[in-house]
């Protein structure tokens, strides 16, 4: 049953009663602003909000939101071929094809996620999606690298009822890492990366982090220096199947790590040590 309250709704989920946030939600992809609203996945009873609005089609995967607001889980839904990247004066347009995710199910201003960096769609054509890359962006990120016949991670931002399979990831790139060693243990391939030294100290021993958007768990942290498994699921369903060791990556680091070292930083009276990345070299 739903409660009404001053600065939101109280929502009765199937274990526990959450506060979320009173505006509609119909259709809408979660994002960073959604307070605890995330943990409501992917428990939730499709019941009635305060406004009324039922919830039968909450679990859409279409988004209203804005690029920089929309959150996913690092889990690859299709692996898409990049079609053109064409400067601009600003940066460039990029063009994908897509092949598992249909089009008719994205919407122009829609969020998603390429090799793990949160674009929004600019304009569609038969199977293909158009995004705008900023300077920033081209900075940051690999994506100024891509050609076309470029293979690429695409994931569409989470709904209210989405399943977390991966780690809540932003799409908010930190830096570039890049593959030093690869090494066959069985059928998985264990992937050594070095990322930027500044996001050295956000690497947890069985935590995580977005490679490329796909989120793997981190062991054998030495320094700016980590380990990685890939079973063969996620080598054939990934570009990272696709890579050699001096390939570079997107590299996130976990969105935990930096949410607690600001936190505590303004708790006790200092500042985040969080600067931008240079690239591993």
């Amino acid at each position: 049953m739903a409660v009404g309250g001053v600065n939101g709704t109280i929502y009765e989920s199937r274990f526990n009663l959450h506060r979320v946030p009173p505006a509609p939600l119909v259709g809408r992809s979660i994002t960073t602003s959604d307070s605890a609203l995330w943990r409501l996945m992917p428990i939730v009873e499709r019941k009635s909000f305060d406004n009324g609005k039922e919830l039968a089609q909450i679990g859409r995967r279409e988004s209203l939101s804005s690029a920089s607001e929309a959150v996913f889980s690092g889990i690859v839904e299709d692996l898409g071929t990049v079609r053109s990247i064409v400067p601009s004066e600003k940066g460039a347009t990029l063009t994908v094809e897509v092949v598992a995710i249909a089009p008719a199910r994205v919407k122009i201003g829609d969020s998603i996620a390429v090799n793990g960096c949160c674009l929004t769609v600019t304009a569609k054509r038969g199977r293909t999606l158009s995004m705008e890359l900023s300077a920033e962006t081209l900075r940051r990120t690999v994506l100024g690298e891509l050609g076309p016949g470029a293979r690429v991670n695409l994931e569409r931002a989470l709904t209210p009822t989405s399943l977390l399979n991966g780690h809540l990831v932003s799409g908010h790139v930190d830096g570039i890492a890049r593959i030093v060693a690869l090494e066959q243990e069985g059928d998985s391939r264990l992937m050594t990366f070095e990322a930027p030294a500044s996001l050295s100290r956000y690497l947890v021993e069985k935590g995580s982090a977005a490679i490329d958007g796909v989120s793997l768990t981190v062991f054998a942290v030495e320094g700016a220096r980590f380990r990685c498994a890939l079973i063969p699921y996620t080598m054939k369903l990934t570009t990272l199947g696709l890579k050699s060791v001096g390939a570079a990556v997107n590299i996130e680091a976990d969105l935990l790590g930096k949410y607690v070292e600001r936190l505590l930083a303004s708790r006790l009276g200092g500042t985040t040590i969080y600067e931008p990345c240079a690239p591993a070299r």
